[in-house]
């Protein structure tokens, strides 16, 4: 005589027995539920007759993902214009013709050294929340990095170079931080650059690690440089942020063949 195993068995109320398509055990076979499972967007039967502990929740990894329609545009849309905000117009900045003029440095959020407010907190500055050790640390700016002003002369593609001669920068800390944390004074230098990689000293000095220090500079020694940064010394160990880097000067344009 085969084991009832988990069904139950009476006289006076006779039920019949089934088999867990799952675990095998004899149950009641009032007792097994039909298993579904999710089939693309709807709950399916797999025919299978399971008891309660064998009885699976259907997986919703299983069921289709229904992407609802884009939204309904807007009539007179105003998007940002993201060339302008990240390099506003000012005495020496962004080109609204050319779109020359693009921001590098080692920080983080570098366009806020270039958005035109001078008066910002640390968080809200081109920062770096551990200086690199040594003169390493700045923001700058390539007046030619937008390669988009080009004409034809005598059949010949050529591009206009734009370079800056600068003559006066005023480079201002964070409200509430000096260029580098800690306090103390560091040395900075202001510097030219015709390819972004061999830099030209144009003026330096030492800040003097106060909050909220500004630095206003005319130069005596000037030229014309597709580059321009302004760079601290850092400890490896305490910030580095600028709020903000004003540069004046007057601009050249020299065509080169492509």
């Amino acid at each position: 005589m085969r084991p009832y195993g988990r069904a139950v068995v009476s006289r006076t109320f006779p039920q019949a027995h089934a088999i867990c398509d799952r675990c095998g055990f004899r149950y009641n076979h009032h007792m097994l539920r039909w298993q579904y499972a999710w089939i693309a967007t709807k709950l399916q039967n797999i025919r299978l007759l399971v008891c309660e502990s064998c009885y699976d929740t259907p997986q919703e990894q299983l069921r289709r993902i229904v992407i609802p329609p884009d939204p309904i545009p807007i009539r007179n849309p105003r998007p940002e214009i993201y060339p302008n905000a990240d390099n506003p117009i000012s005495t020496v900045g962004y080109d609204p013709i050319t779109g020359y003029g693009d921001n590098f440095g080692t920080t983080s959020n570098i366009v806020a050294a270039f958005d035109g407010n001078t008066n910002k907190k640390f968080r809200f500055s081109a920062i770096k929340f551990v200086s690199i050790n040594g003169l390493a640390n700045y923001v700058g700016k390539n007046w030619n990095a937008y390669p988009g002003n080009i004409s034809a002369a005598s059949g010949v593609l050529t591009q206009q170079v734009v370079t800056y001669n600068v003559t006066q920068f005023v480079a201002y800390a964070p409200t509430d931080a000096p260029f580098i944390g800690g306090g103390a004074s560091v040395a900075y230098k202001f510097q030219g650059s015709l390819d972004g990689v061999s830099y030209t000293d144009l003026a330096s000095g030492n800040t003097a690690g106060s909050v909220a220090e500004v630095i206003n500079t005319t130069l005596t020694v000037t030229g014309y440089y597709q580059y321009h940064r302004i760079i601290f010394t850092g400890d490896g160990t305490n910030s580095f942020g600028i709020a903000q880097l004003l540069m004046y000067g007057t601009p050249v344009s020299e065509e080169g063949g492509l």
